[in-house]
């Protein structure tokens, strides 16, 4: 049996779900009494179509569980922090401090480049405060 569309006749055997469902809707729409053959295999065919695709849904393997690293982080997202341990933390601030001393020598800045380099060391000496370690 074919459809008749509007690019020409078209055998309903070989349609796709989703073209015939379109057709057949099509046809029960516009209400011609003279096309009851072609809604009739439409309809058929349509049916047909549908019970094998939900066998096949039915029938298909179970997804596949979501392994822990199966996919890689968003290249966005940055890597938790880790809080370092005492003895480390301890060392860092014995070394900023020593620096610090340092510079607190009575020697004048002289350069832009000396006063970024105490303006960092005091930066880094406030946050070192706030480290916690595990």
């Amino acid at each position: 049996m074919e459809y008749q569309s509007s690019k020409g006749a078209v055998e309903i055997s070989t349609m796709p779900l989703s073209y015939a469902k379109n057709a057949l809707n099509k046809l029960v729409r516009s209400g011609e009494a003279g096309r009851k053959a072609e809604v009739d295999a439409l309809q058929a065919h349509v049916d047909k179509l549908t019970a094998e695709a939900e066998a096949a849904t039915l029938s298909a393997p179970a997804p596949r569980e979501a392994v822990i690293g199966d996919n890689g982080p968003p290249a966005d997202e940055a890597p938790p922090e880790v809080a370092p341990k005492w003895e480390v933390v301890q060392i860092h601030m014995d070394d900023l401090l020593t620096e610090a001393s340092n510079w607190a020598d009575g020697v004048e800045i002289v350069s832009q480049s000396q006063a970024d380099t105490v303006a960092a060391l005091r930066e880094k000496l406030q946050t070192s405060r706030t480290r916690r370690a595990r």
